[in-house]
């Protein structure tokens, strides 16, 4: 026995959890059945939450691709869109179908020579697609999403004229299904 300050300290010996496992073990051979059902409760349960935590993120991951390729889309058709609108000089109102769903627009621009150009945004199976003078330029948006709603709405004033788009696109992946809702306003400006 060892004194420190006044107190005697007794030393005990430290012994690992495997020690411990071992000379607890050593008296008795064996599980009781207490002892195994509560094994097999915990390990049953423990497999369930790893089984359901995995479930529950590979839904997740699906949601956020789904969104991702809506959202991709989505950027796609009204950042080009967008940027065609500015560029042209003007719009085709007799080839063009405003305030329906499908909606088409076709605007007049010039290409990069200074020839007149006809770019037509219009849907065809669910997709939106592009053509340039007669010629399919193919879809702006991912093949995993369709197009439910496309409507163009002429706005003209006194002084200038533009385009508001309207659109529904949707997705389906898996047993998963999201929609979104997208709007945006464009002035022409080619004829500055």
């Amino acid at each position: 026995m060892e004194r420190v300050r006044g107190r005697s300290k007794r030393i005990l010996p430290i012994c690992s959890i495997f020690d411990c496992m071992r000379r607890y073990m050593g008296r008795k051979k064996g599980f009781t059945l207490i002892e195994m059902l509560i094994y097999i409760v915990f390990l049953s349960a423990a497999s369930v939450v790893a089984v359901t935590s995995l479930f529950t993120i590979v839904r997740a991951v699906a949601e956020i691709r789904l969104a991702q390729d809506i959202n991709d889309s989505a950027t796609a058709v009204l950042g080009r869109t967008m940027r065609e609108i500015r560029d042209a000089y003007g719009i085709d109102a007799i080839q063009s179908a405003f305030g329906t769903n499908p909606g088409r627009l076709v605007l007049l621009t010039k290409d990069d020579m200074g020839n007149n150009v006809a770019r037509d945004f219009f849907v065809e199976n669910g997709a939106i697609k592009l053509k340039e003078d007669g010629v399919d330029q193919g879809s702006l948006i991912s093949q995993n999403v369709t197009v439910d709603n496309l409507v163009f709405t002429n706005i003209t004033t006194a002084n200038s004229q533009g385009v508001k788009i309207t659109m529904q696109i949707s997705g389906v992946r898996g047993n998963l299904s999201k929609t979104g809702s997208y709007d945006a306003t464009a002035i022409l400006r080619g004829e500055y």
